[in-house]
């Protein structure tokens, strides 16, 4: 009777462990599309020129991103990502050579999540201190991120509202912040 308890319970948390892996993987899946459509985005628009008029009414010719934007955090976020979803697909797929295997696989993807949880947590805090040093100083947004939710992005949208919609990019990144937080 304890042996078929035993049993059951090792299957109950066989399924759960598949469940769990799957949805990790349904996960980083979802945030690589994200970052990538963004990624995508800034490549294939950011050298599209519109003229803009600026509140003194002088007219420039420019870019939608700011200028010299600094990509480095989007780039290395998709690094990471992309990482993990060959991590998580390696767990689900080494269900096929067996429990073993599997559990074998998910130690090294459970290692890489903690060390990119600690990495994301050193690498946030080293950015976050140099974005609001360096917004500061000059007081704009030229990252990726910072930019799509800047004022300065909401005063040229009229230019180019048929190549990128800036307020649709700014909730992406702040549904994303929200759910690293």
């Amino acid at each position: 009777m304890v042996l078929t308890y035993i049993q059951d319970l090792k299957i109950r948390i066989r399924k759960l462990r598949v469940i769990s892996r799957t949805l990790a993987l349904f996960i980083s899946i979802a945030v690589l599309v994200l970052t990538a459509l963004t990624l995508h985005k800034f490549l294939s628009t950011r050298s599209i020129h519109r003229v803009v008029r600026l509140p003194s009414g002088e007219n420039i010719l420019r870019t939608p991103w700011a200028k010299n934007t600094r990509a480095w955090p989007t780039y290395m976020y998709f690094g990471v990502t992309a990482v993990s979803v060959l991590l998580n697909f390696a767990t689900i797929f080494s269900y096929k050579c067996g429990i073993e295997q599997a559990n074998v696989a998910a130690v090294v993807t459970s290692t890489f999540s903690w060390v990119n949880m600690l990495g994301n947590f050193i690498v946030w805090c080293v950015a976050a201190t140099v974005y609001r040093t360096e917004k500061d100083k000059n007081g704009k947004s030229d990252d990726l991120w910072g930019w799509t939710c800047s004022s300065g992005a909401r005063a040229i949208q009229k230019e180019f509202v048929g190549d990128i919609n800036f307020s649709s990019y700014c909730n992406v990144q702040v549904s994303r912040r929200v759910r690293e937080i």
